[in-house]
C-alpha cells in the first residue's frame, strides 16, 4: 500500500514539473521570435534619402474621440523605388501610408479613448471586452528614434531614424471658438 502511495505521488510530481517546463519553453520560443527582429542589422547606407522626420501629438476635441501621434517621414530620393511598409515608434507599430511628400504613420494612444470595459459577476457579461495587447516590442528605441520596415530587392530590411523632431501638437476643437 505504501509503495502505491509513493509511486502515485512521484508520478504526480513528475507530471507537475513537466507541465511547468513546457510553459517555460513556449514562452522562450516567443521571446526568441521577437528578438530575431531586434537582432537585425539596420541598413547604414539605404538607397533612399529622407528629409527631416518629425512627429506631432494630436487630441480630438470630443471626450472619448481619441488621441495619438502622427509621424511624417519625407522621402527626398528613392532610387530603387523602395516600398515602405511599417513604422515602429515609442513601443507601437503601424502601417505606413503614402502621401505626396513621403509616408505618414498614425499611432493611436490610450489618451482620450472611450473605455468600454464591462465588469460583471455574470458569467457571459464580459464577453465583448478587449484583451490588452502586450506584445513584445522588437526594438529598444529612445523617444526620438523610430524604425521603418521596407522591402527592397524582395528582401525585408530595417532602417533606424534618429533625432526625430517633435512639433507643436494639433488640437481639434469640437466647436469653433467663440468671438
Amino acid at each position: 500500500m505504501r509503495l502505491i502511495k509513493t509511486s502515485t505521488l512521484s508520478l504526480l510530481m513528475l507530471l507537475l514539473f513537466t507541465s511547468f517546463s513546457n510553459c517555460s519553453s513556449a514562452k522562450q520560443t516567443n521571446n526568441n521570435e521577437s528578438s530575431k527582429i531586434a537582432m537585425q542589422d539596420f541598413q547604414n547606407n539605404p538607397s533612399f534619402t529622407l528629409g527631416e522626420t518629425y512627429f506631432k501629438h494630436w487630441v480630438s476635441g470630443v471626450k472619448g474621440g481619441g488621441a495619438g501621434i502622427t509621424l511624417l517621414i519625407p522621402i527626398e530620393k528613392n532610387v530603387k523605388n523602395t516600398v515602405f511598409d511599417s513604422a515602429y515608434f515609442r513601443g507601437m507599430k503601424t502601417k505606413l501610408e503614402a502621401v505626396k511628400s513621403g509616408y505618414v504613420a498614425n499611432f493611436k494612444t490610450t489618451a482620450n479613448q472611450k473605455k468600454d470595459i464591462i465588469m460583471s459577476t455574470k458569467k457571459n457579461a464580459e464577453y465583448g471586452n478587449q484583451i490588452p495587447n502586450k506584445a513584445n516590442f522588437p526594438f529598444q528605441l529612445k523617444d526620438d528614434e523610430c524604425v521603418i520596415r521596407f522591402k527592397e530587392d524582395n528582401t525585408i530590411k530595417y532602417y533606424k531614424i534618429e533625432k526625430i523632431v517633435e512639433k507643436p501638437r494639433d488640437e481639434y476643437p469640437s466647436a469653433p471658438p467663440q468671438r
